[in-house]
């Protein structure tokens, strides 16, 4: 059991020796008084007008779709993963799926075994396949939109969109929600 350390006069002293040993347990009681006096979901909120206006799934992914689709810039270091069980036997297979984008037309996504760089003047992917050798080494290069959407990057080339789609998670959910003109086609809330 640890003694805490105490002062000349007798009072309990915070000697870094007993913080440092203390900490997971100080960090554990901090964390569980984190929501302390508010309900952990807010029942509603206040609209312009003052009125209270239920939260409900839809108004919150509606406020994540806004979010991504006004940012100027997004980067994240995302790996999708998936675990599945077949004939008793456990697997799990994990692929990149970055993004990195900056308005109107700067991107580098790494995902799965594509590669798709957009340094706002040149627009280069290349897809990493050891059976094909990386597609005969073969490289689209083309000028860069001056908005990249993402028709720019899943309707101009048939073999660059299926190696999205084929991917663990399909199409990066990040892009559509950076920079398509309707993400709620691809997050979608209905009820169970």
């Amino acid at each position: 059991m640890l003694r805490r350390p105490r002062t000349s006069s007798g009072k309990p002293c915070l000697a870094p020796s007993y913080l440092a040993a203390s900490f997971p347990a100080l960090l554990l009681a901090i964390l569980s008084l984190g929501g302390c006096g508010r309900p952990a979901t807010p029942s509603a909120a206040e609209t312009s007008s003052g009125a209270k206006t239920p939260v409900t799934a839809e108004s919150v992914m509606a406020t994540l779709i806004d979010v991504y689709h006004d940012a100027r810039f997004y980067q994240d270091d995302a790996v999708v993963r998936l675990k599945y069980r077949r004939e008793g036997q456990s697997y799990e297979d994990e692929a990149p799926l970055s993004v990195a984008w900056q308005a109107p037309n700067r991107l580098h996504v790494p995902a799965y075994q594509v590669e798709v760089r957009c340094d706002g003047g040149q627009f280069m992917a290349r897809i990493h396949d050891e059976e094909t050798r990386n597609f005969d080494h073969q490289i689209v290069l083309r000028e860069a939109p001056e908005i990249l959407s993402v028709d720019e990057l899943w309707g101009k080339d048939e073999i660059l969109s299926l190696a999205f789609r084929q991917g663990l998670a399909g199409y990066p959910i990040q892009l559509d929600l950076l920079r398509s003109d309707t993400p709620r086609a691809t997050v979608s809330v209905t009820p169970t």
